[in-house]
């Protein structure tokens, strides 16, 4: 039989669990800590966002890949500018096809361990292929190669 929700267990397990109660007090000490830097990510982002030919690419992979595309088409509405979202295993395999314009980007990585090799390619391909591009890391792992 397979544990789920319907006999009364946890579907993934003890861990999956306790990530969903650590939820609520990590969100409010995420909120906290972007409000106490939100002079210095203005000052870093306001030269892309004032750049009418820039464009924003939020990337992941697997649930991180489904979190940039849900927030791409948000981020376009509020924003009103482009923003792509790409799966970073699109872009390490077809670099060119995702990363071949070269404007000014900010590529937004999503990353939960911030250690898959996919995520840290894209970073590199992106500072080789692209003349302008600021990186922003989402992470869980502060101690990831990303951050």
């Amino acid at each position: 039989m397979t544990a789920g929700i319907a006999d009364g267990r946890e579907a993934d397990g003890p861990a999956t669990a306790a990530e969903i109660r650590q939820q609520p007090p990590l969100w409010k000490l995420v909120a906290a800590q972007a409000e106490q830097r939100r002079g210095s990510t203005d000052g870093f982002l306001r030269p892309l966002v004032s750049d009418q030919r820039a464009r924003i690419i939020v990337a992941g992979a697997g649930t991180s890949a489904f979190a940039g595309q849900v927030l791409a088409p948000a981020l376009t509405s509020r924003l009103r500018r482009r923003v792509d979202a790409a799966a970073t295993t699109d872009i390490v395999s077809s670099p060119r096809e995702v990363l071949g314009e070269d404007v000014p980007t900010l590529l937004v990585s999503l990353a939960r361990s911030g250690d898959s090799p996919e995520s840290t390619a894209t970073t590199a391909l992106a500072d080789e292929l692209l003349s302008s591009v600021r990186h922003l890391v989402i992470t869980c792992n502060r101690h990831g190669q990303l951050a």
